[in-house]
């Protein structure tokens, strides 16, 4: 929102410099046209001062983290007191953990192409959590899981996961 204090952080210092060149990312934030408050830096070692934000974003980027609990610890450090933490992700196995036959097959055929040689179809995430994982993650980082909402679409794979500090 207009007036709003925030601060992007992501560990690849040119992540926002040729943004022009993702007309589509453009057009759905359109914010982005406008300087953004960019900090490098890696969510497991986050160079913000202590309890200085309400709420701390992470969407679609907990899979990438080389120490999800480190990167949590770290959120829950700059949170102040009554702060928040929303996640988005995709989980495997949906709500309730179970991997489906046609996500077990889609898995097999990316294994294959990628042993043959076909690179853009390797699976680039470090983790691959079910929802009761994500949610031990989060508890044990010293939050409390408050609303969850599953978007529709994605086959009931993504979640939205909103805690607060406990």
């Amino acid at each position: 929102a207009p007036g709003q204090r925030y601060a992007c952080v992501d560990p690849y210092l040119h992540a926002v410099r040729d943004i022009n060149r993702q007309p589509a990312l453009v057009q759905v934030y359109s914010f982005l046209h406008a300087p953004l408050n960019f900090v490098c830096g890696m969510a497991e070692h986050l160079p913000l001062a202590t309890s200085s934000f309400d709420t701390v974003h992470m969407r679609s980027v907990v899979d990438h983290f080389a120490s999800p609990e480190l990167a949590m610890l770290e959120a829950n450090r700059v949170l102040r007191p009554i702060g928040q933490l929303v996640i988005g992700l995709t989980v495997s196995g949906g709500r309730d953990g179970q991997t489906s036959l046609r996500e077990k097959a889609k898995e097999t055929a990316r294994a294959v192409l990628v042993t043959a040689g076909f690179d853009r179809y390797r699976d680039h995430h470090i983790w691959h959590p079910t929802f009761a994982e994500l949610c031990a993650l989060v508890t044990a980082s010293g939050f409390t899981v408050g609303r969850v909402h599953w978007q529709a679409s994605e086959g009931g794979r993504v979640v939205y996961l909103q805690a607060v500090k406990a």
